[in-house]
């Protein structure tokens, strides 16, 4: 039986450990596999950690997957949206469990396909879809708390079911 099986983080950079921890009745091996990400733009790999657990002729696993970030690599930050007036805002927590304290952001860029008002780490950045990446948030840390927001357009007043249910953004991150 499995109790726990903890690891941390869950994004690493190429020669990061990771700190992992089980509690388990029986006997326990832990398998390590990795992979490449399919269809991912950078070297970013998976490593799969799997525990396994055998008693009695029985055999139990959990599964817990790391990616593994080269510097230069690009993820997505994406928030459902609520409406607030004439305005959409899209907020939440970027996961530090996942991110930890190794990566901090390099560039960031527009993905929304309309203008965007982005608030993260005390800096406010206003900028156009299609506009290149930008360094306004360079070498703050990519967890966090974060948001975006955006005027509706005419259309979208008129008829509220034509707003995003979603805004998105792209970093670039670096490992520190």
């Amino acid at each position: 039986m499995i109790y726990k099986f903890n690891v941390e983080p869950l994004t690493i950079g190429l020669g990061d450990s990771i700190r992992t921890n089980w509690q388990v009745r029986g006997e326990a091996t832990l398998l390590i596999h990795d992979r490449r990400i399919p269809d991912a733009d950078t070297n970013a790999r998976l490593r799969e950690l799997t525990l396994v657990v055998q008693k009695n002729g029985k055999e139990v696993s959990q599964k817990v997957q790391v990616t593994v970030l080269p510097n230069g690599a690009t993820d997505r930050i994406v928030f459902r949206t609520a409406l607030h007036g004439d305005t959409l805002v899209a907020a939440g927590y970027n996961n530090a469990l996942r991110w930890g304290d190794a990566f901090v952001i390099r560039t960031t860029k527009n993905t929304s396909g309309r203008q965007l008002e982005i608030r993260h780490a005390g800096k406010v950045l206003h900028c156009d879809d299609g506009n290149p990446p930008d360094t306004t948030f360079s070498s703050t840390p990519v967890k966090g708390e974060w948001e975006f927001r955006s005027l509706l357009s005419p259309a979208e007043k008129s008829n509220h079911q034509l707003a995003p249910e979603r805004l998105a953004i792209q970093i670039t991150v670096q490992h520190h």
